[in-house]
């Protein structure tokens, strides 16, 4: 029997879940989350509800569900969950769901106590354009458009 899968609210690690800047009063969701949901089981459909998250976290959980034979159902899946919903071997949008791409970024209370200066910006600036070109990887992969259009997309959420 196919198995279904929820992903509701924001992509975050276990460690981050009660952390209120970061989440919210939102819900979250964990790649430990899917690992539980998913048990035993090789097939099935997920479901994601999610605005996205932190993009260590949905990559995991991508590269999990990139490995199975889950259908994905996006019925909202933008930043970091729209990278989930490729990981579908089927893939659905609702008729009604929004889907942002945009380039990886951070909230000004995730930088906590960081002092920035020259190096620790180009720093940060390196670990984008990591986060950027994987996520542009599998975009690239599972959409067939060029690297110079979805760049293009992403600039502009």
């Amino acid at each position: 029997m196919a198995k279904d899968i929820y992903i509701t609210g924001v992509i975050a690690p276990d460690e981050l879940k009660q952390d209120e800047r970061l989440i919210g009063q939102n819900e979250s969701y964990s790649y430990q989350d899917l690992l539980n949901d998913i048990g035993e089981d090789t097939e099935g459909t997920v479901y994601i509800n999610s605005i996205g998250g932190m993009v260590e976290e949905g990559m995991l959980m991508y590269e999990l569900l990139n490995k199975l034979n889950f259908n994905t159902v996006a019925l909202s899946a933008s930043s970091i969950a729209s990278v989930v919903f490729l990981a579908g071997k089927q893939r659905k949008v609702a008729r009604n769901a929004q889907m942002i791409i945009h380039n990886a970024w951070m909230h000004g209370e995730e930088v906590g106590d960081l002092t920035l200066n020259a190096n620790t910006l180009e720093a940060l600036k390196q670990e984008f354009d990591k986060m950027d070109g994987e996520i542009i990887a599998i975009y690239e992969e599972k959409t067939k458009l060029p690297a110079s259009k979805l760049l293009a997309l992403m600039a502009v959420d």
